[in-house]
Protein backbone atom coordinates (compact mmCIF):
# COMPACT_ATOMS: atom_id res chain seq x y z
CA UNK A 1 0.00 0.00 0.00
CA UNK A 2 3.27 2.53 0.88
CA UNK A 3 4.65 1.52 -2.73
CA UNK A 4 1.29 2.55 -4.46
CA UNK A 5 0.77 5.73 -2.67
CA UNK A 6 4.17 6.74 -3.42
CA UNK A 7 4.07 6.44 -7.14
CA UNK A 8 0.66 8.40 -7.47
CA UNK A 9 2.13 11.79 -7.53
CA UNK A 10 5.03 11.11 -8.98
CA UNK A 11 3.24 10.10 -12.26
CA UNK A 12 0.94 13.16 -11.91
CA UNK A 13 4.28 15.03 -11.78
CA UNK A 14 5.55 13.42 -14.40
CA UNK A 15 1.83 13.61 -16.63
CA UNK A 16 2.02 17.16 -15.99
CA UNK A 17 5.71 17.89 -17.22
CA UNK A 18 4.87 15.71 -20.60
CA UNK A 19 1.24 17.98 -21.11
CA UNK A 20 3.34 21.44 -20.35
CA UNK A 21 6.26 19.76 -22.75
CA UNK A 22 3.41 19.46 -25.37
CA UNK A 23 2.06 22.52 -25.04
CA UNK A 24 4.90 24.72 -25.32
CA UNK A 25 6.15 22.31 -28.40
CA UNK A 26 2.40 23.26 -29.90
CA UNK A 27 3.23 26.82 -29.40
CA UNK A 28 6.52 26.84 -30.85
CA UNK A 29 5.17 25.02 -33.92
CA UNK A 30 2.74 27.88 -34.11
CA UNK A 31 5.07 30.70 -33.70
CA UNK A 32 7.20 28.59 -36.43
CA UNK A 33 4.26 29.20 -39.01
CA UNK A 34 3.15 32.91 -37.80
CA UNK A 35 6.85 34.13 -37.43
CA UNK A 36 8.50 32.36 -40.73
CA UNK A 37 6.11 30.54 -42.67
CA UNK A 38 3.43 33.19 -42.80
CA UNK A 39 5.92 35.82 -42.23
CA UNK A 40 5.24 37.62 -45.72
CA UNK A 41 1.15 37.18 -45.14
CA UNK A 42 0.84 39.22 -42.23
CA UNK A 43 3.74 41.55 -43.02
CA UNK A 44 1.66 42.31 -46.34
CA UNK A 45 -1.49 42.98 -43.71
CA UNK A 46 0.37 44.93 -41.13
CA UNK A 47 1.83 47.14 -44.11
CA UNK A 48 -2.21 47.51 -45.39
CA UNK A 49 -3.21 48.69 -41.94
CA UNK A 50 -0.46 51.04 -41.65
CA UNK A 51 0.19 52.31 -45.39
CA UNK A 52 -2.40 54.45 -47.61
CA UNK A 53 -1.99 53.80 -50.94
CA UNK A 54 -3.69 55.99 -53.99
CA UNK A 55 -3.77 55.37 -57.77
CA UNK A 56 -2.96 58.14 -60.05
CA UNK A 57 -4.20 57.46 -63.43
CA UNK A 58 -2.34 57.91 -66.59
CA UNK A 59 -4.39 60.44 -68.87
CA UNK A 60 -5.34 58.44 -71.86
CA UNK A 61 -3.86 59.91 -75.50
CA UNK A 62 -5.54 61.80 -78.00
CA UNK A 63 -6.19 60.65 -81.22
CA UNK A 64 -6.20 62.97 -83.97
CA UNK A 65 -6.30 63.74 -87.61
CA UNK A 66 -5.27 66.68 -90.05
CA UNK A 67 -6.67 68.57 -92.65
CA UNK A 68 -5.17 69.89 -95.44
CA UNK A 69 -4.70 73.64 -94.11
CA UNK A 70 -2.72 71.38 -90.93
CA UNK A 71 -5.17 72.03 -88.54
CA UNK A 72 -5.74 69.26 -85.70
CA UNK A 73 -8.81 67.25 -85.53
CA UNK A 74 -9.46 65.58 -82.32
CA UNK A 75 -11.25 61.93 -83.00
CA UNK A 76 -10.86 61.01 -79.78
CA UNK A 77 -10.06 62.57 -76.25
CA UNK A 78 -10.32 62.76 -72.74
CA UNK A 79 -13.24 64.34 -70.91
CA UNK A 80 -12.97 64.67 -66.80
CA UNK A 81 -16.29 65.26 -64.49
CA UNK A 82 -17.64 63.41 -61.64
CA UNK A 83 -19.62 60.55 -60.18
CA UNK A 84 -22.47 61.91 -58.17
CA UNK A 85 -23.30 59.70 -55.34
CA UNK A 86 -25.37 59.11 -52.21
CA UNK A 87 -23.81 58.69 -48.73
CA UNK A 88 -27.04 57.40 -46.83
CA UNK A 89 -25.61 57.32 -43.78
CA UNK A 90 -25.52 60.80 -43.54
CA UNK A 91 -29.11 61.38 -44.95
CA UNK A 92 -32.26 62.32 -42.41
CA UNK A 93 -35.35 60.76 -43.09
CA UNK A 94 -36.72 64.20 -43.96
CA UNK A 95 -34.43 65.04 -46.23
CA UNK A 96 -34.99 62.26 -48.59
CA UNK A 97 -38.41 63.64 -49.63
CA UNK A 98 -37.27 66.97 -51.37
CA UNK A 99 -33.29 66.04 -51.95
CA UNK A 100 -34.52 64.63 -55.47
CA UNK A 101 -35.68 67.95 -55.96
CA UNK A 102 -33.01 69.81 -55.33
CA UNK A 103 -30.30 67.88 -56.93
CA UNK A 104 -32.78 67.05 -60.20
CA UNK A 105 -33.32 70.99 -60.79
CA UNK A 106 -28.97 71.12 -61.23
CA UNK A 107 -28.92 67.77 -63.39
CA UNK A 108 -31.64 65.22 -64.55
CA UNK A 109 -32.07 62.55 -62.38
CA UNK A 110 -33.56 58.77 -62.90
CA UNK A 111 -36.51 59.23 -60.16
CA UNK A 112 -36.39 55.86 -59.99
CA UNK A 113 -32.70 54.97 -59.24
CA UNK A 114 -32.96 57.85 -56.97
CA UNK A 115 -35.94 56.26 -55.56
CA UNK A 116 -34.13 53.10 -54.76
CA UNK A 117 -31.01 54.04 -53.69
CA UNK A 118 -32.45 55.82 -50.85
CA UNK A 119 -33.86 52.83 -49.50
CA UNK A 120 -30.23 51.52 -48.67
CA UNK A 121 -30.15 53.39 -45.51
CA UNK A 122 -26.87 52.08 -44.46
CA UNK A 123 -24.69 52.31 -47.86
CA UNK A 124 -22.29 55.33 -47.84
CA UNK A 125 -21.78 54.98 -51.99
CA UNK A 126 -25.09 54.78 -53.90
CA UNK A 127 -24.25 56.35 -57.71
CA UNK A 128 -27.01 58.59 -58.86
CA UNK A 129 -25.12 59.60 -61.77
CA UNK A 130 -21.95 59.26 -63.69
CA UNK A 131 -20.43 62.22 -66.17
CA UNK A 132 -21.32 65.54 -64.34
CA UNK A 133 -20.31 68.70 -65.85
CA UNK A 134 -17.72 70.90 -64.35
CA UNK A 135 -20.58 73.50 -63.77
CA UNK A 136 -23.18 70.77 -62.47
CA UNK A 137 -20.74 70.09 -60.18
CA UNK A 138 -20.25 73.60 -58.87
CA UNK A 139 -23.76 73.64 -58.88
CA UNK A 140 -24.37 70.66 -56.44
CA UNK A 141 -21.73 71.88 -54.21
CA UNK A 142 -23.16 75.31 -53.44
CA UNK A 143 -26.48 73.83 -52.31
CA UNK A 144 -24.06 72.02 -49.70
CA UNK A 145 -26.51 68.79 -49.53
CA UNK A 146 -25.76 66.81 -46.54
CA UNK A 147 -25.33 63.00 -47.78
CA UNK A 148 -24.32 64.41 -51.30
CA UNK A 149 -20.63 63.53 -52.62
CA UNK A 150 -19.02 64.07 -55.74
CA UNK A 151 -16.14 62.47 -56.98
CA UNK A 152 -14.00 62.79 -60.01
CA UNK A 153 -13.99 60.73 -62.94
CA UNK A 154 -12.57 60.82 -66.64
CA UNK A 155 -13.95 59.16 -69.27
CA UNK A 156 -13.10 58.78 -73.20
CA UNK A 157 -14.81 60.97 -75.57
CA UNK A 158 -15.88 61.20 -79.65
CA UNK A 159 -16.40 64.33 -80.62
CA UNK A 160 -17.47 63.45 -84.21
CA UNK A 161 -19.70 60.64 -83.22
CA UNK A 162 -20.04 58.02 -85.90
CA UNK A 163 -17.14 59.71 -88.04
CA UNK A 164 -14.20 57.04 -88.29
CA UNK A 165 -16.07 54.85 -85.80
CA UNK A 166 -14.50 51.35 -87.38
CA UNK A 167 -11.00 52.99 -87.70
CA UNK A 168 -11.18 54.36 -84.24
CA UNK A 169 -12.85 51.72 -82.27
CA UNK A 170 -13.82 52.76 -78.50
CA UNK A 171 -12.40 51.24 -74.82
CA UNK A 172 -14.50 49.28 -73.17
CA UNK A 173 -13.87 47.24 -69.20
CA UNK A 174 -11.86 44.08 -69.66
CA UNK A 175 -12.37 41.00 -67.48
CA UNK A 176 -10.20 42.48 -64.73
CA UNK A 177 -12.01 45.84 -64.97
CA UNK A 178 -9.64 47.64 -66.06
CA UNK A 179 -10.38 49.87 -69.58
CA UNK A 180 -8.62 49.50 -72.89
CA UNK A 181 -9.16 49.43 -76.77
CA UNK A 182 -11.35 47.60 -78.07
CA UNK A 183 -11.39 47.19 -81.92
CA UNK A 184 -9.82 49.60 -84.55
CA UNK A 185 -7.00 52.11 -83.05
CA UNK A 186 -8.14 52.00 -79.84
CA UNK A 187 -7.10 48.14 -79.86
CA UNK A 188 -4.12 48.21 -81.68
CA UNK A 189 -2.26 51.19 -79.93
CA UNK A 190 -3.62 50.59 -76.86
CA UNK A 191 -0.42 50.34 -74.87
CA UNK A 192 0.91 53.83 -76.58
CA UNK A 193 -1.61 55.42 -75.66
CA UNK A 194 -2.62 54.18 -72.03
CA UNK A 195 0.46 55.73 -70.62
CA UNK A 196 1.63 54.25 -67.22
CA UNK A 197 -0.44 54.95 -63.72
CA UNK A 198 1.48 56.32 -60.93
CA UNK A 199 0.70 56.26 -57.40
CA UNK A 200 1.10 57.52 -53.34
CA UNK A 201 2.28 55.73 -50.86
CA UNK A 202 2.25 57.18 -47.03
CA UNK A 203 2.03 55.83 -43.66
CA UNK A 204 -1.10 56.52 -41.21
CA UNK A 205 -1.79 56.22 -37.56
CA UNK A 206 -4.30 53.98 -36.24
CA UNK A 207 -6.76 56.30 -36.91
CA UNK A 208 -6.55 56.13 -40.65
CA UNK A 209 -5.21 59.64 -40.80
CA UNK A 210 -1.61 60.30 -42.90
CA UNK A 211 1.24 60.78 -40.93
CA UNK A 212 3.23 64.28 -41.88
CA UNK A 213 6.96 62.93 -40.76
CA UNK A 214 6.42 59.72 -41.89
CA UNK A 215 7.14 57.72 -45.19
CA UNK A 216 5.64 58.87 -48.32
CA UNK A 217 6.16 57.72 -52.31
CA UNK A 218 5.15 59.28 -54.88
CA UNK A 219 5.37 58.02 -58.58
CA UNK A 220 3.85 60.75 -60.97
CA UNK A 221 1.49 59.28 -63.73
CA UNK A 222 2.97 59.01 -67.26
CA UNK A 223 0.31 60.34 -69.63
CA UNK A 224 -0.41 57.98 -72.33
CA UNK A 225 0.79 59.79 -76.64
CA UNK A 226 -1.00 61.33 -78.95
CA UNK A 227 -1.50 59.58 -82.35
CA UNK A 228 -2.37 61.71 -85.58
CA UNK A 229 -3.94 59.81 -88.62
CA UNK A 230 -3.13 60.00 -92.00
CA UNK A 231 -7.09 60.18 -92.38
CA UNK A 232 -8.23 63.47 -94.01
CA UNK A 233 -11.03 64.96 -92.30
CA UNK A 234 -13.03 66.47 -94.83
CA UNK A 235 -12.38 63.48 -97.70
CA UNK A 236 -13.40 61.06 -95.18
CA UNK A 237 -16.68 62.74 -94.86
CA UNK A 238 -16.67 63.29 -98.02
CA UNK A 239 -16.62 59.86 -98.64
CA UNK A 240 -18.85 58.52 -95.56
CA UNK A 241 -21.86 60.43 -97.20
CA UNK A 242 -21.32 59.10 -100.73
CA UNK A 243 -20.60 55.63 -98.92
CA UNK A 244 -24.09 55.87 -97.37
CA UNK A 245 -25.40 57.10 -100.60
CA UNK A 246 -24.55 54.30 -102.85
CA UNK A 247 -25.69 51.80 -100.13
CA UNK A 248 -28.96 52.77 -100.03
CA UNK A 249 -29.47 53.39 -103.50
CA UNK A 250 -28.60 49.49 -104.29
CA UNK A 251 -30.25 48.20 -101.31
CA UNK A 252 -27.39 47.03 -99.50
CA UNK A 253 -26.40 45.44 -96.49
CA UNK A 254 -23.22 46.66 -96.09
CA UNK A 255 -20.56 49.03 -98.17
CA UNK A 256 -17.02 50.18 -97.50
CA UNK A 257 -14.22 52.41 -99.31
CA UNK A 258 -10.93 52.73 -99.08
CA UNK A 259 -9.17 55.80 -100.80
CA UNK A 260 -4.94 55.06 -100.49
CA UNK A 261 -1.89 57.28 -101.81
CA UNK A 262 -0.57 54.71 -104.14
CA UNK A 263 3.29 56.28 -103.51
CA UNK A 264 3.25 56.47 -99.74
CA UNK A 265 0.23 54.10 -99.08
CA UNK A 266 -1.11 56.53 -96.90
CA UNK A 267 -4.83 55.55 -95.70
CA UNK A 268 -6.51 58.92 -96.69
CA UNK A 269 -10.39 57.61 -96.16
CA UNK A 270 -11.86 54.53 -94.64
CA UNK A 271 -15.10 54.15 -94.24
CA UNK A 272 -17.88 51.29 -93.63
CA UNK A 273 -21.49 51.24 -93.77
CA UNK A 274 -23.62 50.84 -91.72
CA UNK A 275 -21.57 52.96 -88.77
CA UNK A 276 -21.70 52.92 -84.97
CA UNK A 277 -21.27 55.88 -82.85
CA UNK A 278 -18.44 54.84 -80.22
CA UNK A 279 -19.83 56.85 -77.44
CA UNK A 280 -22.75 55.15 -77.24
CA UNK A 281 -21.81 51.57 -78.74
CA UNK A 282 -23.17 49.70 -75.70
CA UNK A 283 -26.55 50.64 -77.36
CA UNK A 284 -25.63 48.60 -80.49
CA UNK A 285 -27.59 45.15 -80.68
CA UNK A 286 -25.59 43.90 -83.79
CA UNK A 287 -22.05 43.35 -82.36
CA UNK A 288 -20.43 42.70 -86.23
CA UNK A 289 -21.24 46.24 -86.49
CA UNK A 290 -18.07 46.99 -85.31
CA UNK A 291 -15.48 45.05 -87.55
CA UNK A 292 -13.81 46.53 -89.61
CA UNK A 293 -14.57 45.14 -93.28
CA UNK A 294 -10.83 45.91 -94.46
CA UNK A 295 -9.15 44.80 -91.54
CA UNK A 296 -11.32 42.15 -89.69
CA UNK A 297 -13.35 40.48 -92.44
CA UNK A 298 -10.36 39.45 -95.30
CA UNK A 299 -11.03 36.89 -97.57
CA UNK A 300 -9.38 35.77 -100.71
CA UNK A 301 -9.50 38.17 -103.97
CA UNK A 302 -10.37 36.24 -107.15
CA UNK A 303 -10.76 38.31 -110.63
CA UNK A 304 -11.39 41.60 -108.89
CA UNK A 305 -7.49 41.78 -109.08
CA UNK A 306 -7.21 41.37 -112.85
CA UNK A 307 -7.75 45.28 -114.06
CA UNK A 308 -5.18 45.65 -110.99
CA UNK A 309 -2.85 43.69 -112.89
CA UNK A 310 -3.49 44.61 -116.12
CA UNK A 311 -3.00 48.42 -114.87
CA UNK A 312 0.33 47.69 -113.31
CA UNK A 313 1.15 46.16 -117.43
CA UNK A 314 -0.03 49.76 -118.97
CA UNK A 315 1.70 51.73 -116.60
CA UNK A 316 5.12 49.94 -116.90
CA UNK A 317 4.92 49.50 -120.49
CA UNK A 318 4.69 45.79 -120.57
CA UNK A 319 1.67 45.87 -122.49
CA UNK A 320 -0.23 48.66 -124.72
CA UNK A 321 -4.20 48.67 -125.21
CA UNK A 322 -3.21 47.18 -128.97
CA UNK A 323 -1.60 44.22 -127.46
CA UNK A 324 -2.78 40.27 -128.66
CA UNK A 325 -2.34 37.39 -126.77
CA UNK A 326 -2.90 33.65 -127.36
CA UNK A 327 -4.79 31.58 -124.59
CA UNK A 328 -3.77 27.46 -124.60
CA UNK A 329 -6.09 25.21 -123.10
CA UNK A 330 -5.94 21.74 -121.94
CA UNK A 331 -8.16 18.87 -121.14
CA UNK A 332 -5.99 15.52 -121.17
CA UNK A 333 -6.07 14.24 -124.27
CA UNK A 334 -7.44 17.56 -126.31
CA UNK A 335 -5.15 21.02 -126.65
CA UNK A 336 -6.66 23.94 -128.24
CA UNK A 337 -5.59 27.53 -128.43
CA UNK A 338 -7.96 30.60 -128.54
CA UNK A 339 -6.41 33.38 -130.45
CA UNK A 340 -7.75 37.48 -130.54
CA UNK A 341 -6.40 38.67 -133.87
CA UNK A 342 -7.33 42.35 -132.72
CA UNK A 343 -6.82 44.09 -129.92
CA UNK A 344 -9.68 45.34 -127.35
CA UNK A 345 -8.70 48.45 -127.26
CA UNK A 346 -9.97 51.00 -124.79
CA UNK A 347 -12.97 50.63 -123.00
CA UNK A 348 -14.59 53.87 -121.94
Amino acid sequence: MLRTTTQNPTNRINTIILIVVLIGVLIGIRLFFLQVVNYSYYEARAEGQQSFKKILEAKRGNILAKTKTGEEVFLAATRNGYILFLNNKLLQVQEKDWLYDKLNGVTPIDKALFTKAVLKENDPYEILKRRVSQNEADAITALKLRGVGLEPESWRYYPLGMFAAHALGFIAESDKGELEGKYGIEKYYNLKLNGEEGAIVADRDANGLLIALGKQLVTDAEEGENITLTIDPDLQRFVEAETVKVMEKWSAISAGTIIIEPKTGRIRAIVAAPAFDPNEYQKEKNLGVFLNPFTEKIFEMGSVFKPLTIAAALDRGVITPETTYVIEYRCGFCHAKSRRRKAAGIFS
